[in-house]
């Protein structure tokens, strides 16, 4: 019987100098980003567009009272006012002079309910101010951030050190200084929480890709931090509907090792529990908050964000649109919209749409708004899709085909070419984490093993690929690929790290006495 190797000491040692260390540059990484963040805060004051609903529904919630997920139209008459700063509207709907009465459902914004119990959850905590949205999003990511160093605090950690270095970067990139941009994304908002399910979903795949040669005592523990990383990767979907795209990942990961271990039943039991774990928090966890709002969400299809009224209105990216005749298929001019469909990618075309309808099946106007981006909305626009699909297959294969493909690319060009330090404090935070990833990259560089930050390269890959069609079946603009943006700097910053330790030993081969040294 052949005796064991003995064990190396000194590599036993390195690999725990190494793994402290990664922690440590993880740790900062994420230090570094949140100080940007509450700089950033401090000097900007975003006007929250896309997120006004669920603002007007949390201060009704926190502030007068109301049930979760309904609003006093006193509240959201004011926050519909879009030309007054939003921290002085804040400020004055929390300090009404009387309570407000006779609660009703929010008007629909096609969001679904992940922003509005985001924001009461945010506003509750920080309470009814502007910074708690930015301040609750860096709370969830430092509860991501723990949980996920507490589990993989390994070479894995890699993982927290380059996301938070790549976040901070984009804080110098139009997301935030153009205006014109920095509104439609402000931190906290509703797309960015996208940004949100990131480290959760690392958590996920790297869970599953993980074997099951562990103590009881460890497998419970992990299996409460991975319920954690559901939780949160569950919420970051129910705000920004793109965030989904992760599962596919998730998915592919899972049935290959499915695969793999087909022979083991001690893995595939394993496998098993981790699924079981993953589905059935994810369930509870969203079946809780559907449960805690009103029903009319269920009943209405607002529970989650629109999908076909985003399809539709994308051929808008086309410069032919309207194809053809669709003037004349779709004529809401005697309505509310008499300019009838127009160029660009707009929601008001989706409205024209809805609005003949309307008048075609002699439904009372009175729905109009109550329906917008409801069940019947939805269907309504699902058949537009298909039936202009039909009509004008041509024009349909050249937009997504070409014209959405370029949006894509003009988009991440614009925001990866035009980077600037709006602030000197901000531009010192990016001095100090670009010196953290250096210290990362030397310290994986001597220690770490390049397959594994290769593996975690290439999974970044397939995270951005798998994010890819999401802007397809929409479209891309400067403020919606923030996540294609993030895993491109992801995946460079991962494969620096992959490649300079094969690069450190070839040099140590060709120079072997500059190696003793």
């Amino acid at each position: 019987m052949r005796r064991p190797p003995p064990l190396n000491r000194a590599a036993f040692r390195d690999t725990a100098v190494s793994s402290r260390l990664q922690v440590v540059a993880a740790v900062l990484s994420f230090i570094i980003y949140a100080s940007a963040v509450v700089v950033l805060q401090r000097h900007r004051d975003n006007s929250f567009f896309c997120e006004r609903i669920g603002l007007a529904a949390a201060v009704s919630d926190v502030v007068y009272g109301a049930p979760l997920g309904k609003v006093y139209p006193e509240i959201q008459t004011q926050l519909f006012n879009a030309q007054a700063p939003i921290e002085a509207v804040l400020e004055r709907v929390a300090h009404l002079d009387s309570q407000p009465t006779n609660t009703i459902m929010p008007v629909s914004d096609g969001n679904g309910i992940g922003f509005i119990v985001a924001a009461s959850w945010a506003m509750h905590l920080f309470g009814p101010h502007l910074f708690s949205l930015p301040f609750f999003t860096l709370a969830l990511m430092a509860i991501s951030t723990a949980t996920f160093l507490w589990r993989f605090g390994d070479n894995r950690s890699a993982v927290v050190t380059v996301t938070f270095f790549a976040l901070t970067l984009m804080l110098c990139t139009p997301l935030v200084w153009d205006p014109g941009i920095a509104n439609q994304i402000p931190i906290g908002g509703i797309r960015y929480f996208s940004l949100l399910a990131i480290v959760p979903s690392f958590h996920l795949v790297l869970e599953l890709a993980d074997g099951n040669a562990q103590a009881e005592r460890a497998r419970r523990l992990h299996t409460l931090l991975l319920a954690v990383q559901v939780i949160l990767l569950v919420l970051a979907i129910l705000v920004r509907g793109s965030a989904a795209s992760a599962a596919g990942p998730i998915l592919l990961v899972g049935l290959i090792r499915v695969w793999r271990n087909r022979a083991n039943r001690f893995e595939l039991r394993s496998l098993c529990r981790k699924g079981t774990v993953i589905a059935m928090v994810g369930a509870v966890f969203a079946g809780s908050l559907v449960v805690a709002l009103p029903s009319r969400y269920v009943r209405d299809g607002r529970v989650g964000t629109v999908f076909w009224h985003r399809a539709v209105i994308s051929f808008g990216v086309n410069p032919a649109w309207p194809f053809g005749n669709l003037h004349e298929k779709y004529d809401c001019k005697a309505g509310d919209i008499p300019e009838g469909l127009v160029a660009g990618a707009v929601d008001r075309n989706g409205h024209c749409i809805w609005w003949d309808y309307l008048v075609t099946h002699h439904v009372p106007i009175q729905f109009a708004i109550p329906e917008l981006y409801g069940r019947r909305y939805e269907a309504v626009m699902r058949a537009a899709f298909f039936n202009i699909v039909r009509r004008y297959p041509h024009d349909v294969l050249v937009t997504f085909l070409y014209y959405k493909p370029e949006w894509f690319v003009q988009s991440i060009k614009y925001l990866a070419l035009n980077a600037a330090f709006h602030f000197a404090i901000l531009k010192v935070l990016v001095i100090a984490g670009f010196v953290n990833f250096l210290g990362f990259l030397v310290i994986a560089t001597r220690f770490s093993g390049g397959p594994t930050t290769l593996r975690l390269a290439g999974l970044g890959a397939l995270f951005g690929i798998t994010s890819v069609p999401t802007y397809l079946v929409a479209w891309a603009t400067p403020h919606t690929t923030a996540d294609a943006l993030f895993y491109t700097l992801f995946c460079i910053g991962l494969g620096l790290a992959a490649v300079m330790q094969p690069v450190r030993a070839a040099v140590r081969r060709a120079f072997p006495e500059r190696a003793r040294v």
